[in-house]
């Protein structure tokens, strides 16, 4: 095996392994629950093991362009979606 495709190997083995470790810092963080936002998507784990994931955040069918954390205190994560087009119900 090639050097590259054993570090492409080992790094897909500890996202498999390990999936908190395959993403960012976390947004919120209460032991032993942490919640990580990549591309859009909000991943909620349990020590290491995901259990639960939020895949999409449409409103009337829109999806927003940027996910945002506003803000993260005690047991609340406030997030701020931006959205470039309006629902396509209202003229605003």
């Amino acid at each position: 095996m090639s050097l590259k495709f054993k570090q492409i190997l080992v790094l897909f083995l500890t996202g498999a392994v390990f999936p908190a470790a395959s993403f960012s810092e976390p947004v919120w963080e209460k032991d032993p629950y942490r919640i990580f936002l990549r591309n859009n998507r909000l991943s909620l784990f349990h020590d290491q093991t995901r259990i639960a994931e939020i895949l999409s955040f449409g409103f009337n069918f829109v999806e927003p362009d940027t996910l945002l954390v506003r803000e993260a205190e005690g047991d609340t994560l406030k997030l701020r979606l931006c959205f470039s087009e309006n629902d396509g119900f209202h003229d605003d």
